[in-house]
């Protein structure tokens, strides 16, 4: 049973035709779990989850203030847990190596390591990775994944509901909170696209 070595054999090795898959920084190690995470909640996720995933990210980190120190991996993993297909969770030495690859699916009852070939095939069917190593934590998809916000196990919408979603009442013009928020959303998506940072120095703290 063969496990990742390095992050570049999740993809590797490339066709020539083949495009290296999309990286994208949520925020820098020294920021901390929580800023991580809430990074990660309004640049993946719609108005709704990430308002919600904060709140319930701030309960928890309130209940555990003084028992538990949470790492990267374990806040990723549980929020890969609520997410509707999960997503992967790689620790990554200096360098690139690989130290775990572990997913949480919403069915299943605890999180599990994943083998290369497992972990490859899903990210060839563009299952989003967060990369956790000792200076930042990245996204990492394939490009050929539909940029559009996942979506919370606990929240899948009927079908009247994916019609009617993010209306407001006829005649009725959106908040200031809701406009200011929406915002924010475009904000934090537009600075995890990669011309984006490319344009802008990553600080070394």
């Amino acid at each position: 049973m063969a496990f990742l070595e390095f992050e570049k054999d999740l993809w590797g090795p490339l066709g020539a035709h083949e495009s290296h898959p999309v990286t994208a920084l949520v925020a820098q190690r020294s920021s901390g779990v929580m800023e991580a995470a809430h990074r990660f909640h309004w640049a993946f996720f719609d108005e709704k989850a990430a308002i919600h995933l904060d709140r319930t990210l701030e309960a928890r980190r309130i209940q555990n203030l003084g028992a538990k120190v949470t790492t990267f991996r374990e806040e990723f993993l549980h929020l890969s847990h609520q997410t509707i297909g999960g997503f992967l969770v790689v620790v990554l030495e200096t360098g690139g190596a690989v130290r775990s690859v572990d997913t949480w699916l919403d069915d299943e009852l605890s999180p599990r390591a994943l083998t290369r070939e497992e972990a490859r095939a899903r990210f060839k069917g563009c299952a989003l990775v967060v990369m956790c190593d000792p200076e930042r934590v990245s996204a990492c998809w394939h490009k050929d994944r539909v940029e559009r916000p996942m979506q919370l196990a606990a929240q899948r919408p009927s079908a009247h509901e994916h019609k009617e979603g993010g209306r407001a009442p006829p005649g009725e013009a959106p908040s200031a909170e809701v406009l200011e928020t929406r915002a924010l959303i475009k904000a934090a998506r537009e600075a995890l696209r990669p011309e984006n940072w490319a344009l802008r120095p990553v600080s070394s703290e």
